[in-house]
């Protein structure tokens, strides 16, 4: 099957011999709909139960076991499917998360928290709210050794940067 690149996406040819069927794909951040749809399905792992694993990314409805990123990669899984939207990728690390998002000011929620020292990410949460100086977010941890809303204070030196995540979605 021939393919054409488009501007901002991939035209995909579905008649060979003609080609003048496409459908293009943009990459564009998560929209408010699948942000929160996002932290929604956080909160249904934290309240099943869901376990800190490292390198786990169980799916519903299972005896959950996921760590930081696999409960953010699954979360936005769901919520993307959700909307006629897909990931960029299918697995990673909370510091690879970076190149499938972009850099914010300040965080929505469902927008991500990329955390660790040094300013070398090595933890990723999912934002929920900000409320008298501190922000609140669920997260996969071995310092709770489970899925849960914690908060820090919003100068926490550990908060390195915000970010949106981007998704594929048809033109």
């Amino acid at each position: 099957m021939p393919w054409r690149l488009a501007a901002l996406g991939i035209a995909v040819c579905l008649f060979a011999s003609s080609c003048s069927i496409f459908i293009s794909y943009e990459i564009v951040p998560a929209s408010v709909e699948i942000r929160t749809a996002a932290i929604r399905y956080a909160q249904k792992y934290a309240e099943l139960g869901a376990v800190y694993e490292w390198g786990g990314q169980d799916p519903l409805p299972r005896k959950i076991a996921v760590d930081c990123s696999g409960l953010v990669i699954r979360c936005y899984e769901y919520a993307c499917g959700d909307y006629g939207a897909s990931l960029l990728f299918k697995d990673t690390t909370a510091k690879g998360l970076r190149q499938y998002s972009s850099l914010i000011a300040s965080p929505e929620e469902g927008d991500l928290i990329m955390m660790g020292d040094n300013n070398e990410i090595s933890h990723v949460a999912l934002f929920s709210r900000k409320e008298d100086g501190r922000l609140y977010f669920i997260d996969a941890t071995s310092l709770t050794g489970m899925v849960s809303m914690r908060s820090s204070h919003e100068n926490d030196p550990r908060f390195i940067e915000f970010r949106r995540m981007n998704v594929v979605r048809k033109k």
